[in-house]
């Protein structure tokens, strides 16, 4: 679980702040929301707590993952890309949304 002030990532909105924890009530049901101070536009996001995971919101990356990324984007892509534009398409949307940051740094690197 992610505390106020966390520094954080979303996969579709980019970096930000955790600037508070609320329970809100959506459609009739009591919920607990990230409330998130993006960097971008400085634009505010709620992301329901018990998604967060699924959604991919992660922390942002410390300074010992980036070797590891650079490395990542550095060497020769092993495979040929899958012909079929749908599935491959699909699958790079799954890596993004994973929140794992070196599956996206492979589909960067496509």
């Amino acid at each position: 679980m992610f505390k106020i002030g966390d520094k954080v990532s979303h996969p579709s909105f980019g970096v930000g702040d955790v600037e508070n924890i609320e329970e809100k009530k959506v459609l009739g049901q009591k919920e607990k929301y990230y409330i998130l101070k993006l960097m971008v536009n400085e634009m505010t996001l709620m992301v329901p707590v018990n998604k967060a995971e699924e959604i991919g919101l992660r922390y942002i990356i410390d300074p010992e993952t980036v070797p590891d990324v650079l490395n990542v984007l550095s060497h020769k892509m092993d495979d040929e890309m899958d012909g079929n534009y749908k599935q491959r398409i699909r699958s790079q949307t799954e890596m993004v949304d994973s929140g794992d940051i070196l599956k996206v740094a492979q589909v960067v690197k496509i």
